[in-house]
């Protein structure tokens, strides 16, 4: 949309944008339900798309791989880690990852 010569993108709502944005609101690091509970908040989602969202975006279980197989890796920002926390994945911190399985 062009108003006045100035452009505006509109971005709709997705409960994955969401996710993001409650794991930035927490510092990058949550537990699941945080995460949950951030989304939950808005009113939007069901519980059932919520923590599917939660679960097609982790990167480092393999058998999510199996059961959400339509999810882009590129969209898997989730790291899951040993002690049940979430926090944005970074390759060059966590390592690389294939289908789940750290390379």
């Amino acid at each position: 949309m062009d108003i006045m010569g100035r452009s505006r993108q509109f971005e709709p709502e997705t409960c994955r944008r969401l996710l993001d944005q409650a794991l930035e609101k927490y510092g990058n690091r949550a537990t699941a339900e945080e995460l949950f509970q951030a989304i939950a908040r808005t009113g939007h989602w069901t519980d059932d798309i919520i923590w599917q969202t939660i679960m097609e975006s982790i990167i480092n279980i393999p058998v999510l791989f199996y059961k959400y197989p339509i999810v882009p890796i590129e969209q898997r920002f989730l790291f899951q880690r040993e002690d049940g926390y979430f926090e944005r994945y970074d390759p060059k911190w966590h390592g690389r990852y294939d289908r789940g399985h750290r390379l």
